[in-house]
C-alpha cells in the first residue's frame, strides 16, 4: 500500500491534500499501479472511504481530482453508497466536480437517461432509514 492509498484507507485528509495538491500526485496510477486491471470495488483508496462513510476523503477525491473518475466509476460509487445505505455520500457524489465534469461530456440522450435515473433515486432508497433528514426535507438541494 502506497502513501496515497494509506491516507485514503486510514482517513487522513490533510495528508491526502498534501500528496495530491502540494506534491501533484493526481493520477490513478499514483493511487494504485494496477488500476487498469482492477474493478472499482477492488481499489481500497475509494472503496474503503465509502464503506467507512468518510466524507472528508470522498470530497477530496471527487472535488480535487475530478479527472480521475469515469462516468461508470461514479455510477458504481452511487451503487455502493446505496448498498451501504449512505445517503449523504450519494449527495456528495452527485454534487461533486467529478460528476459535473462527466455530465458535461455526455450527449443529450445520455444526459436524459442520467437525469431520469437520478429522479428515481429517492424512490429506490425510501426503505433506508436516515436520522440526518427530517421527513419534509429532500435528499438533494437544487439551486
Amino acid at each position: 500500500m502506497n502513501p496515497l492509498e494509506f491516507a485514503c484507507v486510514r482517513g487522513y485528509p490533510e495528508i491526502l491534500k498534501y500528496l495530491t495538491i502540494d506534491l501533484g500526485l493526481n493520477s490513478k496510477s499514483d493511487f494504485n499501479v494496477d488500476h487498469k486491471t482492477l474493478k472499482l470495488e477492488q481499489m481500497p483508496f475509494i472503496f474503503v472511504p465509502i464503506i467507512k462513510k468518510n466524507t472528508g476523503i470522498l470530497e477530496i477525491l471527487l472535488n480535487n481530482l475530478p479527472h480521475l473518475w469515469s462516468f461508470d466509476d461514479l455510477t458504481d460509487m452511487l451503487v455502493f453508497m446505496k448498498q451501504s445505505k449512505w445517503r449523504n455520500g450519494m449527495s456528495i457524489v452527485l454534487k461533486s466536480s467529478a460528476m459535473h465534469f462527466q455530465y458535461r461530456r455526455l450527449n443529450f440522450e445520455q444526459r436524459f437517461k442520467f437525469v431520469r435515473d437520478c429522479m428515481m433515486i429517492p424512490y429506490r432508497i425510501e426503505d433506508i432509514p436516515n436520522p440526518e433528514y427530517e421527513d419534509d426535507e429532500t435528499l438533494f438541494e437544487f439551486k
